[in-house]
């Protein structure tokens, strides 16, 4: 052992700088696989992680009207584990402090949501995910959400003044001005994101600012309920203190059994929320108030929302860790053979000194494990130290600084690759060493025969040189085939995606301007839309949408876009199929159907509040837009179905047309159609209720998770293109060293330094092209199916981009890198004397 011990040393210093570049290659394939897969890994689980670090409860549950009776029959509810509950205030960041009548407190979308719990919610349960700063747990303290800290332009420190107004003249209809109950000064100390707003939503405002207990207890309240005899009058004045602000109050609910129990606490709030109804002053009765389940929020039903918005994205990533690792594995083996390969004068060496196959190998293997196990370290450590890339997308918001770690997948794909890469080690120099007797370390090359035969002789020679097996050709073709082909796919994934976020239609989208009224519930006139939009030559066409959260496909809740296609151009991209139009059809969004196993022309079973129970044919699968009511469940490119106007309830139908959606004629100024249009919005809702207008289009979470995820890609992508760029420029070092006993012959023969350097030249000019050859279809081939594979899950209709101008400069890029790695070794050729040149070859 200890002769063959030596002999690896010394092949180990002779080779160092060969095993060196070995080394670096592997080192920058295993931190872009790692660096993919970890980033999947982070964004898959971050929610979960999240969830369970910030003690997520299980449900939220708003019961309508607030008082201790309710309270605490929520807190007794069998199954409970614990209760924290927060209140919604009527109040707001007011620099002016002047009196706001209560139209104009109802009307003003961009009103804060303020926020404050007594009992320990957000600081106890449900604690939102901080951005900077901490909880307001002291004095006159406030945090802001970052959607409020960017719109109102609130830093750390900042100190607000903030008004607050009683609920009682809402509930009598005051009309007047109406001064403030108190005005308070809150000092901003954290910037946070809330546990139901991970995913993103431009069409409603979610400006949020939690104040601390200290304020809640002087504005928040919990009356008593009135006894059954209470006239409406009383009623009133005891449910809704002068003093208090409190508008709804909102439960977090922990349970036995997680998830699986929420269902079993909601029935048993239904049942004492009806008692306690039929216990409600008389006057409260007959105006049909009572305690209901206004809204509710599952913890799983947010992670079910995380998940679908994060799918795409995670599943790219794992594919792209796939891809980073199989590239690594074949550039190192092409290495790791060239590296034995030219071993071949030493194996005549040991074989003369009479070691057997069985002593070789390890001679042969040490070197290259070696090589191999250095960078695999090095790249661990590279993708450590890049491991805050994840997660990515909107979950980011969860984790704005992540901290360096690897762990659970990670590790197993580096066990995996390590495995692979060990694996070509071992049996390559098994291989290796399987010969017997003298190896030809020189093998008659075999150059293709339709080389040319005339012309420049160091043309012809550098052509030659480029397709002679053995000599560094295939390390080259394949180097540069790969570099071309990583590339490649990269750019035509890219420039897809781009041209997804620059074509709204492509995700549902399909109007310029638009307008949602009543928070989605409904109440827009079709007659009123009908009256504007025909005394109007710069409107092209109007779609009017409604908005059902209540409907089910084969028994399950599907969120439903309602098409009112009689009396407006639904204007819905279809994927597949055709739009519905007749009583008993019905369109899927694609991720829709395929979760459930349904394809165009099938039957299912529909009913719902807005729609009576039948038997519909699915005619197609559509992309459907990201809209529905607020704070609810809502459709998304590939998610929810399409219901025409012909399946809905007739008696509805007035009051369910939620959103118009307006495209203008080209030529059209979009700002001064939309700033004149605002006018009219206002007029189709005769309760006049807040409406929301759109000058541009609403991006679901899973397009805005694409849009944040080119980071990743590009990052790997280049990991990779620099491993295989290094392999190239190492293949085509070696590939003009194992030229020199020819060049030395060229030399003797009359060729000047300048034909032995444009010899060299060539040759590393045409071993780049065959891989440019190879790689562009390759490249363009595996880009499509990744945008497709893609574009399918996000559930949006585009087709694959081909970004000819880029193809062809990535061409002429891997030219001059084969240029550049040509340089120094074909200028060291064209100096070198016959001699020398001979001399170092045995020649």
């Amino acid at each position: 052992m200890g002769t063959v011990g030596w002999l690896a040393r010394r092949h180990i210093r002779h080779r160092a700088v060969a095993l060196t570049a070995l080394a670096l290659i592997a080192a920058l394939g295993t931190a872009g696989t790692l660096v993919a897969a970890g980033a999947a890994q982070r964004t898959a689980g971050a929610y979960t992680a999240y969830r369970r670090h910030a003690e997520v409860s299980d449900v939220v549950i708003n019961p309508s009207l607030v008082s201790s009776d309710i309270d605490r029959a929520i807190r007794a509810l069998p199954g409970v584990i614990s209760v924290t509950s927060d209140a919604l205030l009527n109040g707001g960041v007011d620099h002016d402090v002047h009196p706001r009548t209560q139209a104009e407190i109802d009307a003003d979308p961009t009103q804060i949501l303020t926020r404050s719990s007594t009992d320990g919610r957000y600081l106890t349960m449900d604690r939102p995910a901080l951005t900077q700063g901490r909880l307001p747990s002291g004095d006159h303290e406030a945090l802001v959400t970052v959607e409020l800290a960017k719109a109102e332009h609130i830093a750390i420190g900042d100190v607000l003044p903030f008004s607050f107004w009683s609920r009682r003249t809402e509930l009598i209809g005051e009309t007047g001005p109406l001064p403030p109950v108190g005005v308070e000064h809150v000092k901003v100390v954290g910037i946070a994101t809330m546990p139901d707003e991970v995913l993103p939503d431009g069409l409603y405002p979610r400006q949020t600012l939690i104040l601390s207990p200290d304020i809640g207890a002087r504005y928040d309240c919990l009356p008593d309920q009135p006894p059954r005899d209470t006239s409406l009058e009383e009623t009133i004045l005891q449910m809704a203190p002068e003093a208090c602000a409190t508008s709804y109050r909102y439960y977090s609910i922990a349970v036995q059994g997680g998830d699986k129990g929420v269902t079993a606490v909601l029935e048993a709030f239904n049942a004492a929320a009806a008692k306690l109804t039929a216990e409600l002053p008389q006057g409260l009765q007959d105006m049909q108030v009572g305690y209901t389940l206004v809204a509710k929020t599952t913890t799983a039903e947010e992670e079910r929302r995380v998940e679908r918005s994060t799918q795409p994205i995670v599943v790219a990533l794992d594919v792209l860790a796939l891809a980073a690792g199989a590239v690594t594995a074949f550039v190192v083996g092409l290495g790791l053979s060239r590296e034995l390969l030219r071993a071949g004068d030493d194996q005549v060496m040991w074989w003369r000194l009479g070691l057997t196959r069985r002593e070789r190998v390890p001679i042969l293997a040490l070197p290259v494990l070696a090589a191999v196990a250095a960078g695999l370290l090095a790249g661990a450590a590279g993708a450590w130290v890049l491991s805050p890339v994840g997660p990515v997308g909107n979950v980011r918001s969860i984790a704005p600084s992540p901290g360096r770690e690897m762990a659970g997948q990670t590790w197993l794909v580096l066990v995996a690759l390590a495995a692979v890469l060990i694996g070509i080690a071992v049996w390559s120099s098994w291989r290796s060493a399987r010969r017997v007797g003298i190896p030809v370390p020189h093998p008659v090359s075999s150059a293709p025969r339709r080389l040319p035969r005339s012309g420049s002789p160091a043309l012809i020679e550098g052509l030659r040189s480029a397709y002679r097996t053995r000599r560094g050709a295939g390390l080259v073709l394949a180097s540069g085939g790969a570099a071309v082909a990583v590339f490649v796919a990269a750019l035509v994934f890219g420039v897809s995606l781009t041209s997804l976020l620059a074509t709204p239609r492509s995700y549902g989208w399909s109007w310029d301007v638009a307008t949602i009224d009543n928070f989605g519930y409904g109440g827009i006139r079709l007659d009123a839309v009908r009256t504007t939009v025909e005394g109007r030559d710069d409107i092209a066409r109007w779609t009017a949408l409604g908005f059902s959260n209540s409907t089910t496909l084969d028994g399950d809740p599907v969120p439903s876009v309602l098409a009112f296609d009689t009396s407006s151009d639904v204007d819905i991209a279809v994927v597949q199929g055709r739009l519905p139009r007749a009583d008993g059809e019905v369109a899927l969004g694609a991720r829709t159907a395929a979760e459930r196993g349904i394809a165009v022309g099938d039957s299912v079973k529909v009913t719902g509040y807005e729609v009576p129970a039948r038997s519909a044919t699915v005619t197609g699968l559509v992309v459907l837009p990201a809209l529905g009511p607020f704070r609810a469940d809502r459709t998304a490119p590939g998610i929810g179905m399409l219901v025409p106007e012909a399946m809905l309830d007739r008696e509805q139908l007035p009051q369910l047309v939620s959103f118009v959606g307006i495209g203008l004629r080209p030529g059209t100024d979009r700002a001064a159609a939309f700033a004149s249009l605002r006018a009219e919005f206002a007029t189709w809702d005769d309760s006049e209720l807040t409406t929301f207008d759109l000058a541009g289009p609403i991006r679901p979470a899973e397009i805005i998770d694409a849009r944040s995820m080119r980071v990743s890609p590009l990052l790997v992508g280049g990991l990779l293109v620099a491993g295989a760029t290094i392999g190239l420029a190492i293949g085509i070092a070696m590939s003009v060293r194992a030229r020199r006993r020819d060049l030395g012959v060229l030399r003797v023969l009359g060729f000047t330094g300048r034909q032995l350097r444009g010899s060299v030249l060539v040759q590393a000019v045409a071993s780049v092209a065959g891989g440019v050859v190879v790689g562009v279809p390759v490249g363009v081939v595996v880009g499509r199916l990744a945008w497709q594979g893609f574009a399918s899950r996000l559930g949006v209709v585009t087709e694959p981009s081909t970004p000819v101008l880029w193809i062809a400069v990535t061409a002429v890029g891997a030219i001059v890198v084969a240029l550049a790695a040509a340089a120094l070794p074909a200028r060291s050729a064209a100096r070198s004397n016959p001699s020398s040149l001979l001399l170092a070859t045995g020649g």
